[in-house]
This record gives structure tokens, sequence and C-alpha cells, in this order.
């Protein structure tokens, strides 16, 4: 240490790394790059053991989820008629995916290991099985 009490090698800092010179927001802007696109990789990664041919029940799931999570980006003031405790939830785009995600997959697959929502979500199965079906045609 210095007689003045400051320490003989200063913490660096990015500002100090990068010269002193650049925006450091280009450095976080990667970083933020490679934060929320490796989660993209590993879903779509997951994706390739669905099985999206025999039935168009997971294809319905995989669309309306993403299109629900683009709703809070392309369209905030959509959800504007909901009560304010609930904005906190469906604000988020990830939020509002993985709800519709998970809704719709127990709705439309069932809920394998006690079937009790199995039997109940038979109709709209059938609903969509149809659809699909006069839609390939």
């Amino acid at each position: 240490m210095r007689a003045s009490g400051e320490p003989r090698h200063p913490t660096p800092t990015p500002h100090s790394i990068c010269g002193g010179d650049h925006d450091i927001s280009q450095w976080l802007g990667g970083a933020g790059f490679v934060k929320f696109g490796t989660p993209v990789v590993v879903g779509v990664k997951t994706l390739r053991t669905v099985d999206f041919d025999t039935s168009y029940r997971n294809f319905i799931i995989v669309g309306l989820s993403v299109a629900m999570a683009m709703i809070p980006n392309m369209k905030p003031e959509f959800l504007s008629f909901m009560p304010d405790w609930s904005q906190v939830i469906f604000k988020s785009p990830v939020t509002m995916g993985a709800i519709t995600a998970i809704s719709l997959n127990a709705l439309l697959n069932g809920i394998q290991y006690h079937g009790g929502l199995k039997a109940k979500s038979e109709q709209a199965i059938t609903v969509c099985d149809r659809t699909f079906a006069q839609w390939r045609r």
C-alpha cells in the first residue's frame, strides 16, 4: 500500500481492460447473446426427440407456446385487461411460454402416471386429431 492508502495495483475494471476508449455495452451484448442463446439451443435439441409425425398434438403445443411467449414482447398492452397481480407472471415471455406448454401438454397428452387427466383430455385430443386430419388433405 502507498502512504495515501491506495492499493499499489488497483483492481481491473472492464473499462480499463478494454483500453478505456471502448464501449462496454458491446461486451455486455455478447454476454447476453450467449446467456440467452444457450437455452434456445438446448430447447431445440430437446425438441428433436419429440414425435411431430404421427401426432400433431406436440405440433400444437410447441406452436402455441412460442406464439404465447411472443405476446408480451410484441404487444405488451394485450394483457392490460388482467389484474395487477397477474401482470408480474404474464409479462415475462419465458413464464408465458412455459405455462402454455405445460398446460397444453397436460391437456393434450395427459398425465401418464396417474391417468386422471388423460381420460378428461380425450375429447380435446380427438378434436385436434380430426382438425389436423382435415388440414392434411
